[in-house]
């Protein structure tokens, strides 16, 4: 899994910038999704979903996790390493919500967490992995001084994290190959998530974009919602630096992507390992004219750009397959629970994305605090409920949503949809969960209730 990484931006989808060449052969060895959907544009949500198969509003992960990421009061000596210097406390933010590392675990398999968790109690190793290195606060400070947890001792690693996670992925695989036994492994890299600076990455990667011309981005005036973003592209060099960042930080992840590939080969399991490629979240760097995800912009906004991820399987069934299937986050679960053979369970949104001939394959859902969407075959309706508004969208003639159909055509299209998402939310939704009216804005949550800033702050945040 990567971190803010669009279908967009990798070789495999159409972009032909971008250097990606063992992802890319990953695709050529198994099938690429063309329209899977995040459940939420940003990360902490997203990976709630990926892991529990529930949406936001029923596990209560609506936000980006501020706060609750570790106890900082228990590592006094390490004030100075970059997470420990705001205070914090653990929060485990899914206790008693069930997910599939879980049912993979007692089902016999062997399972590692590589990289970033970033819901909650990061010190803390959760009893369905076996083993456990990840970030100490959640997300990413920096790529050149990483502090991780491993088995609940802290490490500071002095060297570029998406290489750390790449080589500790290897060690894993090389003991769990040695025990002979099946294994599950996460490896969640911090890549392409800022930063982006030149510092930040190892200079045989930015390099590899010195000529690029970056046209694979759209030139767009800035979007009127867009939020202040330390990253904002406003210039041709800005633009151009952050692009070039971006790219370099997705190289350098592909690079490790082979390094796992070719441990898989040399220890003889490459063909009896099913292997997912995808993100937690989609990412604009100039899409719709904004810099960042659902949270670039408020109201915060569920584009195509910010919603769709790469999804790639390789199960050594089918070579070089790409399908139009509609498909989630939500419905990783399901697919694991089948794979082991355990029964369906009906408390959960998705459905097994080996079953193609279901009809809610036409129909994906996604939110964002008070926003909402529903994509149902070529249309999608977008509802922000704080302010009132529905946009339609037809996606079939307008792909890339530069022309919302107008407000007042279409609206038994609108209506229906909006019963049909409602109904949705209103089954897989809990009542003290539910993200609408909670203050969701995009600038993080601080415990199992609070979000920050207050909607009266909110002309202080915006551009």
């Amino acid at each position: 899994m990567s971190d803010d990484q669009g279908q967009w931006a990798l070789g495999c989808y159409g972009n032909d910038e971008v250097k990606t060449p063992n992802i890319d052969a990953l695709a050529k060895e198994g099938v690429i999704f063309e329209n899977f959907y995040c459940s939420s544009p940003v990360c902490s949500p997203a990976r709630a979903t990926v892991l529990t198969g529930t949406m936001p509003s029923y596990n209560g992960v609506r936000d980006w996790l501020k706060k609750g990421n570790a106890n900082t009061n228990d590592y006094p000596n390490m004030k100075d390493h970059g997470h420990f210097q705001q205070e914090d406390h653990s929060i485990d933010y899914l206790c008693g919500i069930g997910n599939y590392v879980s049912e993979l675990h007692e089902n016999g398999y062997k399972t590692a967490l590589c990289g970033k968790w970033h819901l909650g109690a990061s010190e803390k190793q959760r009893p369905e992995f076996d083993k456990w290195f990840t970030i100490f606060g959640g997300g990413l400070i920096n790529y050149n001084n990483p502090d991780f947890f491993e088995n609940g001792n802290f490490i500071n690693a002095h060297e570029y994290i998406t290489e750390s996670i790449g080589k500790k992925a290897v060690k894993y695989i090389e003991e769990f190959a040695s025990e002979k036994s099946p294994f599950y492994l996460s490896v969640h890299f911090t890549a392409p998530h800022t930063p982006w600076g030149k510092e930040n990455h190892p200079e045989k990667f930015w390099n590899l974009y010195n000529d690029c011309k970056f046209q694979s981005a759209p030139k767009c005036p800035i979007n009127p919602n867009q939020i202040k973003v330390p990253f904002l592209g406003d210039t041709e060099d800005k633009r151009q630096d952050n692009l070039h960042g971006y790219y370099a930080a997705i190289s350098a992840m592909d690079e490790e992507v082979g390094r796992i590939v070719r441990c898989l080969k040399d220890n003889g399991i490459y063909d009896e390992t099913i292997i997912v490629f995808t993100s937690d979240n989609g990412m604009n760097l100039g899409h719709h004219g904004i810099w960042g995800k659902g949270n670039g912009t408020l109201p915060l906004n569920l584009y195509e750009t910010s919603v769709k991820v790469p999804f790639i399987v390789v199960d050594h069934n089918s070579r070089g397959k790409r399908t139009k299937m509609v498909a989630s986050q939500y419905d990783i679960r399901p697919t694991v629970r089948e794979y082991l053979g355990l029964p369906k369970d009906e408390n959960l949104p998705g459905s097994s994305i080996q079953t193609e001939n279901f009809e809610r394959r036409a129909v994906v859902y996604n939110e964002y605090g008070d926003v909402r969407m529903i994509r149902k075959g070529r249309y999608k309706l977008v509802i922000d409920y704080l302010n009132k508004k529905e946009v339609l969208y037809d996606l079939e003639n307008d792909p890339n949503e530069d022309n919302p159909i107008e407000e007042n055509s279409d609206e038994k299209i609108k209506e229906n949809l909006r019963a049909e998402l409602e109904m949705w939310f209103d089954k897989y939704s809990k009542k003290d969960k539910d993200a609408r009216g909670k203050g969701v804005f995009g600038s993080g949550q601080e415990d199992i209730n609070s979000f920050f800033p207050m909607p009266e702050l909110l002309s202080v945040v915006k551009l």
